[in-house]
């Protein structure tokens, strides 16, 4: 337990100081971009996401799952990740050309179409897929501490671009476009890679071993993702159909305005997040006793937390929204207002899910993510049409209440876990937490 502890605040740590500058960075790319350049980026970020999220096969959370119980070997687990790569930007590649020779204002931002624009999709894909694998073998044998680090060397990268392309622009050495952040980003994801790439040598190998057996390897390895890819993918669609049907019903200020306001309630997840990510891999290899101790003990941790958090940025987001992003972003205040809510529940829910998958009961979140996503597109087409982005950020919250609602009662009658325990901090939680704080000082003392 003490160094699921340390792993657990390692990682909040990092993923705090990772999305303080990830925010950094952002007020640079929509002050230089203004709503319309934000809401190109989102839409072509989205397109990327899209491919990623279909067709990554949900190759890091099957590589965490199976790396740390050891049922497939490393060097199959290479080689699966590796035709996961492969297929991934093949499948991308052949999607997206279909859809630009198509109809191309079905998927890409209107009167934003470009060769260029579609490479660079196909460029981002093929740098996400490697750096989530990579990522996954690192958690798998629970690497915390290099996962950590090259997160943090990533947005520093990141805002170090950014910041110094905004200082060039303001001063006219430059122009600071949409295309400008495009290769901005692509720099980031390739050096990501790179760091990636270096470290992977050092702790593993590119030795990969083809051959596999159909009821040993494949089969256990695709009936693991199947569900939980199904679910993972319908559920991206909960979170971002919304910008696809703004994209149709209105227009790319309004995306801008939008999805600045959903980005920044993602905040809540540099908390829950790295929380599941040390979870899973611990909850996967512990017995029943010690996983419903650890969910219990860490979820009303997680709750209590994200609440303060929610509350809080609630309070100053009308005079720091507009500080700190223009007076162009300030109607964003009102749906990031709505969104907190959406965003409380699916941090909670993140710690919920991350538990069934440990418990070998993925098909949960397929059923939970299902009802969500009747209420996306009921919500989304009839919100978003009458009352825009106000209708978009409602649906948004409703969704985030049926998929939790569904994890929440599953949680309560199959695993029969107690309501109480899994939201409201006790004396002992305080307890622990003094005397991990003591003991961090004794330690520097």
């Amino acid at each position: 337990m003490a160094r699921l502890r340390k792993n657990i605040i390692q990682t909040i740590i990092t993923q705090i100081a990772s999305q303080f500058l990830a925010v950094v960075s952002g007020i640079f790319i929509a002050r230089a971009l203004g709503p319309d350049g934000r809401g190109v980026m989102a839409v072509y970020l989205a397109v990327v996401a899209l491919c990623t999220t279909l067709f990554s096969f949900s190759i890091d959370a099957a590589l965490i799952y199976f790396v740390a119980n050891g049922k497939i070997s490393i060097e199959k687990l290479k080689g699966l990740a590796f035709l996961v790569l492969i297929a991934g930007l093949v499948f991308t590649i052949v999607i997206t050309s279909i859809f630009l020779v198509c109809d191309p204002g079905i998927l890409y931002p209107k009167d934003n179409v470009t060769i260029r624009y579609i490479v660079w999709v196909w460029l981002c894909v093929f740098f996400m897929l490697a750096n989530s694998i990579y990522a996954g073998f690192f958690q798998g044998i629970q690497r915390f501490d290099l996962v950590n680090k090259i997160s943090l060397l990533n947005s520093s990268f990141n805002l170090a671009l950014c910041g110094g392309c905004y200082l060039l622009a303001i001063f006219g050495v430059m122009k600071m476009g949409v295309s400008e952040v495009m290769l901005i980003t692509l720099c980031v994801y390739f050096a990501n890679s790179m760091h990636w790439h270096f470290q992977f040598r050092k702790h593993f190998n590119y030795k990969i071993n083809l051959h596999f057996s159909w009821g040993k390897d494949i089969k256990k390895f695709f009936s693991f993702i199947g569900i939980m890819h199904l679910s993972m993918f319908v559920n991206f669609f909960n979170g971002k159909l919304v910008i696809w049907v703004l994209a149709f019903y209105l227009d790319n200020f309004t995306i801008g305005i939008y999805t600045l306001a959903a980005g920044l309630t993602q905040m809540l997840t540099m908390i829950s997040n790295p929380l599941a990510n040390v979870l899973t891999p611990h909850m996967t290899s512990s017995d029943l006793k010690t996983r419903d101790s650890s969910f219990l003990s860490f979820s009303r941790i997680n709750f209590a937390v994200i609440l303060f958090v929610a509350v809080f940025g609630a309070a100053i987001a009308p005079w720091l929204l507009p500080l700190l992003y223009g007076k162009d972003f300030s109607s964003a205040v009102y749906p990031f207002w709505i969104l907190l809510i959406s965003a409380i529940l699916v941090c909670q829910g993140r710690l919920f899910s991350s538990y069934m998958i440990s418990s070998g009961t993925v098909h949960i979140s397929l059923y939970a993510t299902l009802v969500g996503f009747i209420v996306t597109l009921l919500g989304n087409f009839v919100l978003v049409k009458y009352f825009g982005m106000i209708g978009a950020a409602i649906a948004n919250s409703l969704t985030s209440v049926a998929i939790f609602s569904v994890l929440l009662i599953v949680a309560i009658s199959k695993y029969k876990l107690p309501v109480g325990k899994m939201f409201i901090i006790s004396s002992e939680d305080f307890r622990q937490g003094i005397a991990v704080i003591k003991g961090k000082l004794r330690r520097k003392v």
